[in-house]
This record gives C-alpha cells, structure tokens and sequence, in this order.
C-alpha cells in the first residue's frame, strides 16, 4: 500500500531510538580495532630514539668482544699473570732481557750441526797438492803412447787382421770368368746385342711371336681321319670341319674332351626361388649356337664366344614352381650333330636349426620369428634348404646369455623324417628329452602354408661355443 512521508519518518524515529546500536556498527568496530594497540601501551616517536640516534651515541664505546679499538693510549697496571693485559714497560722490560741472552734464537746451534757435515781446511788437499782430470789423462798418454803404437805397428803387420778376405769368400761374389754361379734370381735389362744377357721378358716375348708367326699357318684345317676316334675321355666324328684358326689347346681339347657337355644346378632350392644354371662345354672350338630350357620353356641362347673362358658359362634361372624343375641344355656343333644334357633341381623346404628363449612357449613360434632369428643372429640361427632325405645338419653354436637363458630347437616340415637324437664332441643326447610341439601351421612367403614339428630341448643353457649335430631318422 501508498505510505504517507510522515509515516516513513515516524518508523525511522522509532527504529533508531529502539536500541543504542541498531546496526550492530560498534560490534564490527571493535572487531577491526581488535588487531591495534591502544595509545597507552606503546610509545610515539617523540618518546623513542631512531636507529640512526642510537648509532650516533654508541659508535665511540668501546665493545668487550675487541672489535672497537681505543683511540687514545690507555693507563695500564704492571701485569702479574699470565692473563693480564701487558703495558708498554713490561714489553721494554722483556726485549731487553731476551737481548742479553747468549743465543736467544738457537742460531749458533743450527750453524754448529750444519758444519758438522763439512771437512776442515785441514782435512781435504787444495788444488796444488793434486792433479785435475786433464793433467791425468795428459799422465796415462804420456805413459801409454809407446804401448799403443807398438801394439797398432804389430796389428798393421798382421795377415788380414780383419778377417776381411775371410768375409768376402764367404758373400760367394760372382767371378768374371763364370767360375763362381749366382745362386739368386737376378734384375735386368732387355737386351739389344747378340751377346747381351736375355731377361724372362725377352724370352716370353719371344716364345709369343714364335706362337703367333705358327698360328697364321694354321688355317682350312678339316680332319680327315681314317675313321671315328676314341680318346681316353673324348670321341670326334670323322671329317669334323674346324675354323680357320685353331689353337693346340683348341686342338688337344678336341682329341681329348670330343663332346663334353655338362649342366649344373642346385639339387634343391625353395619355392620360387631364381638358382645359378652352370653350362660347360669342352671343346669350345666345334660350338655353333647352345640353347638353355627351363620346363621346355627356353631361357637363353648362347654362342662359342659365351664360353671362352674355360669352356663355362653360368646365367640365372626362371623362377622355380615345378617338382622337379628340369633344365636342359642342347649343343648344335658345326658339323650340325646335336648334343643334349639335362638336370633337375627339387623344391624344398626350409629346416630352421637355432636357439630360442627358455621361456618361450613352441606355439609362440612363427615363420616371421625364425626368419628374423637367421638374419639377427646367423651364428646361432640357421637356415637349411634340402629335401625330405635330409640325414643331419650342424650348427656351430657360440653364445652367451647369462641374464635369459636359451634352449636349443629344430623345426622342420611334419613329412621330413623325425629327430632321433643330437650330438656333441661330449655326449649325445636322445630325443626323448626334446619337447616335440607337432602341426605348426607356417605360411611361407608365397602364401602356402606348410605344417611343420617343432623340436625343443628345454635345458636351458647361459652359453655354448661348439658344434652340435642333429640326426634325423633314415
């Protein structure tokens, strides 16, 4: 509702003269005051000395600790104790004293056991009464010059003294005459006159032009024999046209060798694996063209000028996908007669032979893991490639591992024959103390996977530095 102004004023009368302190105010005051002190308990400035006073009336006294000195000579009394302060007629009194003693500082008794050490003057000779070094040795040449001559005139006159004679004998000199050999290989110098000395070079070189004026002789040769030719090693057709030039190396490779064809590759290598294919012919001489297949599939045509060097050539392989894979090499010579060689290469596994952690657990195991071991550690990891007729492998341990222990393991594909037992330089071990964790599934890199057994001796070794011997049942 509306109020009227005397209203509001009468009901501010009535609160303020309702209490002393209506608003509490005082109570507050006195709380805000609580932390002052009251004009009584303290002194004001007028009452009190500033700190810069005080230092203006104590900087001329005298502290007791000594770290104040007097400014003028102060009175003293004669001093009696030992800690009594000293005046100036007692210090006086005290050097005078010390001056009349009769060696006050025991320098007299220093210098007397200093010269103990040291001769008198009557005790050594001066210079006078002895000889120096230089008029001593000037004595002993005086002395001894005859003697030394005497001795020099009868080694003078003495039959090669110095065995010198005896040694130049000895050192075999070789003799104008030719009486006396070299007994070494000597350096020289092409020789230019008939009668000059031929070094190994002249000789060579002559021996090469020799070769080569008969080589140029040689030319439109065709055997003719009187029929087919059996050698020891070798067989040449009769009427076997040669080249226009043919070496006698050319020549006795074709006596002896006749046809002599020969490839070589791996007898086992992984799946998809690129092998070394080792062509060999002997002689060279009768090549026309030489084709290489792989499967029926050919992979390389080569000429005579392709096995010059020794009658071999080698060339990478396709990938191997086939078991077995066969390769086969055909020779066409010039007479046009064929000769053709194969060999075979089987795919194989991988047997991983190495050592392992003690605490690891065989399904732990992967390809990964045993791929990483060989190409960590490949002293005590390794790798074998071979077929299921595997005998046995080695691997040279050498290993230290105090701190985790390591077991030996051999995995290998489940239809490869089983471990019988594991050798040493000391003992064998029977298979019966390996754990044998069996269907170990292992995708190889192409994709395939192959079950393999895994083959663990749980004797956990801190090292081994030997070769150890795994034998699989035949």
């Amino acid at each position: 509702d509306l109020t009227t102004k005397e209203y509001v004023d009468n009901a501010l009368y009535a609160h303020a003269s309702n209490t002393d302190d209506p608003h509490k105010t005082m109570i507050k005051v006195k709380e805000e005051l609580a932390s002052y002190a009251p004009i009584d308990h303290v002194y004001g400035k007028s009452e009190t000395y500033t700190q810069a006073e005080v230092d203006t009336l104590i900087k001329n006294m005298v502290r007791n600790d000594g770290t104040t000195p007097f400014l003028v000579p102060q009175q003293g009394a004669y001093p009696k104790s030992s800690f009594d302060l000293a005046t100036k007629g007692y210090v006086d009194d005290t050097l005078s004293q010390h001056k009349l003693e009769k060696d006050p500082h025991g320098l007299v008794t220093m210098i007397e056991d200093r010269l103990a050490n040291y001769y008198t003057k009557d005790q050594v000779y001066t210079k006078e009464e002895t000889y120096s070094r230089v008029q001593l040795n000037a004595k002993i040449e005086e002395l001894m010059a005859p003697v030394v001559e005497a001795a020099i005139n009868k080694h003078l006159l003495a039959d090669d003294p110095h065995h010198t004679m005896e040694m130049v004998k000895a050192m075999n000199y070789v003799k104008a005459d030719g009486s006396v050999p070299f007994t070494a290989t000597q350096k020289g110098v092409p020789g230019i006159a008939s009668d000059d000395l031929a070094t190994i070079g002249d000789v060579d070189y002559r021996i090469k032009q020799v070769r080569d004026e008969a080589q140029e002789h040689v030319e439109d040769m065709v055997w003719n024999t009187s029929g087919p030719v059996q050698t020891t090693v070798g067989y040449v057709e009769d009427n076997t046209e040669l080249p226009a030039k043919v070496t006698f190396q050319e020549i006795m490779d074709s006596i002896f060798y006749g046809d002599g064809v020969y490839l070589e590759v791996p007898p086992y290598a992984e799946y998809n694996a690129i092998v070394d294919v080792s062509m060999n012919i002997r002689p060279i001489t009768l090549i026309d063209v030489v084709k290489l297949y792989q499967d029926d599939v050919l992979i390389g045509t080569f000429h005579k000028a392709d096995f010059e060097d020794d009658g071999e050539y080698s060339v990478k392989s396709n990938p191997i996908t086939n078991n077995p894979t066969i390769f086969k090499m055909e020779v066409t010579y010039t007479n046009g007669n064929i000769k053709t060689v194969t060999a075979q290469t089987k795919i194989a596994f991988a047997v991983y032979a190495g050592i392992m952690p003690k605490w690891m657990n065989g399904s732990q195991v992967t390809i990964n893991w045993m791929e990483t071991s060989v190409v960590n550690d490949p002293t005590n990891n390794n790798k074998f490639f071979t077929s299921e007729d595997i005998n046995e492998v080695t691997v040279s341990y050498n290993f230290t591992s105090p701190s985790e222990l390591k077991s030996l393991y051999v995995a290998l594909p489940v239809n490869y024959p089983n471990l019988i037992s594991v050798e040493t330089v000391t003992q064998q071990i029977n298979v019966n103390q390996f754990e044998c964790v069996n269907n170990i599934p292992l995708t190889l890199n192409d994709g395939r996977i192959v079950m393999y057994k895994l083959y663990i001796l749980r004797i956990g070794m801190c090292e081994l530095n030997m070769d150890v011997t795994y034998k699989f049942q035949k």
